[in-house]
């Protein structure tokens, strides 16, 4: 969506610090409505048929309304107008910007402008909030030097990553660079998983202990206080959906690879040493990537 692009904008631009990012996302959440809950209550969907959807999410790297569709829950004219609806996310974020302070409305307008005429959106399209290519935003903000071809595997599994995050955890991501010189809230839970077969890929995520049980949590939708059993498993399962949704992508370009069983501990820091490492700014705190 526009609000995420804008974001990003407004951060690499130095207009904003990491951790104004940060409260503008959770300003953001409370206001975001997602799409199956406005289905159910213009009475286009059940509560049964938006859970099947979100299952179906967990299998296939596709939208929620373009599922809807296919299994004839929404019409194409229903779903148009739901998007309208929903569209209008970026208004919440540029209300949070003024809101906390951060910019005046003079100064967010100026930056509004720049950024429309930079990235040659005409009025009508950022009023509808046309989404935006995720690939786009990934490929302008990150560089995965020395990885040959893989370095568009790797693209393509943040790009997957950024529309998992909204499909399970209900946030809106964003690349958060520079990194933070320092960090008062370490990574120090990282869990992994290998991918092995035609190409060979080791993925991790690492986050602090507060990032792990938000996670946790809002995969499970249980809430979760404590690291116990239950809000490790639901962290390496949400590593495993992803990596199965991305693995069923790459089979699709004829290339095949097995999920290795995922690991989890508390020995994140070295990771940083080997690989890429991508920091994703939440709502909830920061989540690194890790590559190899």
């Amino acid at each position: 969506m526009l609000d995420q692009y804008f974001i990003h904008y407004l951060l690499n631009k130095g207009t904003l610090t990491n951790e104004q990012v940060y409260e503008v996302l959770k300003h953001e959440r409370s206001a975001r409505v997602k799409l199956g809950l406005l289905a159910m209550n213009a009475g286009l969907m059940t509560a049964a048929q938006v859970e099947e959807v979100h299952h179906l999410q967990r299998i296939q790297d596709k939208q929620f309304g373009a599922l809807a569709v296919e299994k004839g829950f929404l019409s194409n004219g229903q779903l148009t107008s739901l998007l309208e609806t929903q569209g209008r996310g970026h208004l919440p974020v540029m209300q949070a910007v003024v809101d906390k302070g951060y910019l005046s409305l003079a100064q967010l307008a100026e930056h509004l402008a720049a950024f429309r005429r930079d990235n040659e959106l005409t009025e009508e399209e950022w009023k509808t909030s046309q989404p935006v290519d995720t690939d786009k935003i990934i490929r302008l903000l990150l560089d995965f030097p020395a990885a040959g071809d893989m370095a568009e595997i790797y693209y393509d599994y943040i790009s997957l990553l950024f529309r998992n995050i909204v499909r399970f955890l209900d946030d809106n991501p964003v690349i958060i660079w520079p990194l933070p010189a320092n960090d008062s809230n370490p990574q120090n839970w990282v869990v992994r998983q290998a991918m092995a077969g035609d190409v060979s890929i080791s993925t991790g995520l690492a986050m602090a202990e507060s990032v792990l049980l938000e996670v946790a949590s809002r995969f499970s939708g249980e809430l979760l206080r404590q690291v116990d059993e239950l809000a490790i498993d639901s962290v390496a399962e949400f590593l495993n959906v992803h990596n199965g949704v991305f693995g069923g992508n790459l089979s699709e370009l004829g290339i095949a690879v097995d999920l290795q069983p995922q690991q989890i501990d508390q020995a994140a820091d070295g990771d940083a040493k080997t690989g890429y490492r991508v920091s994703i700014g939440l709502s909830f705190g920061q989540l690194d990537v890790l590559l190899s």
